[in-house]
């Protein structure tokens, strides 16, 4: 009988726990996937400077065709002036799964943020992504600075 009770109540308590551990993965799969964008951004201004070439982050409407949830590195190898965008990196990033990203809030919503060889950001504005536990901003500075925000910026 004490086994029974015993197991009754590990029962109850792994069936309390299960949705506490699901919301609690779906909140650290959003801001890794917060912070993986906000990295990768600060790392496409820093080859634009030190590359001396425009660089940017395509989340759609690419060189290359990339998939719902993957994005690009891609770099400017026109002459100055004209834009002959190719892709920087060997395969698509992926967001974690269940992530999306939202560049609708940019000055570019057509998903590409780019900085120049100065660093400076052409698709200033706030991308957002986005999940089940929640959004966090990701704002893009006109002089190229990149912030991260649970929810908002201020």
């Amino acid at each position: 009988m004490e086994l029974l009770i015993a197991c009754a109540i590990l029962v109850l308590l792994v069936g309390i726990s299960i949705p506490l551990v699901s919301n609690a993965v779906e909140a650290y799969r959003l801001r890794a996937a917060a912070w993986q964008v906000a990295g990768d951004l600060r790392l496409a201004r820093q080859r634009a400077i030190s590359m001396q070439k425009r660089h940017r982050l395509c989340f759609m409407n690419c060189v290359a065709s990339v998939a719902a949830n993957t994005y690009v590195f891609e770099r400017d190898e026109g002459i100055p002036g004209t834009a002959q965008w190719v892709q920087d990196s060997a395969v698509p990033l992926n967001l974690p799964q269940g992530v999306s990203a939202d560049a609708s809030q940019t000055s570019n919503p057509g998903g590409r943020i780019a900085f120049d060889v100065r660093g400076e950001g052409d698709a200033f504005g706030t991308l957002r992504v986005v999940n089940s536990a929640g959004n966090y901003a990701i704002t893009i500075s006109r002089v190229g600075r990149v912030l991260v925000c649970k929810g908002e910026c201020p």
